[in-house]
């Protein structure tokens, strides 16, 4: 009798204890995602690739032409004299010209979701720096994604991106070659 009052107050004990622990479950509606359910960004901290593409290009042209042609002519005379002054004077200009600048970048990029807006929307931001022979290429993206624009590959094209700010800075010899030098701004500034 004594072994199965010990029994039923060690259970009884037991049971008391796991109802005062108050554990939890390992499993959160909220983060909870399947291994075969859809992988694509969708909450704050997750990550998709973006694919920059772009490609800008802009012309510009300009065609002046003027000309300005005057004429005065007087005639006097005596009978002993005669003379003619004729004044002439014109002058023309003909101008000409064009702009023109082509860009095109490709990149790929992890970008991460920084907040997801009321309708859905996904505010992304990502940073890659790249160093090669001590030139450094600096890639920054920001922008807005629509769920419905992110591949089953978790990627999203640049241009599906709103409010886009994609930034390129390339620092190094090769950037500091491309810069005019004191010589050719000083022609410039005096418009030779």
């Amino acid at each position: 009798m004594r072994i199965r009052l010990s029994v039923i107050v060690l259970i009884l004990s037991g049971l008391a204890c796991t109802s005062l622990a108050g554990a939890q479950s390992l499993y959160s509606e909220r983060t909870f995602r399947s291994l075969t359910g859809d992988m694509r960004a969708r909450q704050v901290g997750d990550r998709l690739t973006v694919v920059v593409l772009e490609n800008a290009s802009a012309t510009s042209t300009a065609d002046t032409k003027a000309s300005n042609d005057n004429q005065a002519g007087a005639s006097a005379g005596t009978k002993h004299l005669r003379g003619n002054v004729d004044l002439q004077s014109g002058s023309a200009f003909d101008g000409t010209g064009r702009t023109q600048r082509t860009g095109k970048f490709a990149a790929q990029l992890t970008a991460t979701v920084v907040d997801v807006d009321a309708n859905g929307d996904l505010l992304v931001s990502g940073d890659q720096l790249i160093e090669i022979n001590g030139e450094k290429q600096e890639i920054s993206l920001q922008g807005r994604v629509r769920r419905v624009d992110i591949a089953e590959d978790n990627s999203v094209v640049s241009s599906r991106l709103a409010d886009a700010r994609i930034k390129f800075v390339g620092d190094g010899v090769v950037s500091e070659r491309q810069r005019a030098g004191l010589l050719s701004k000083v022609f410039l500034w005096l418009g030779l």
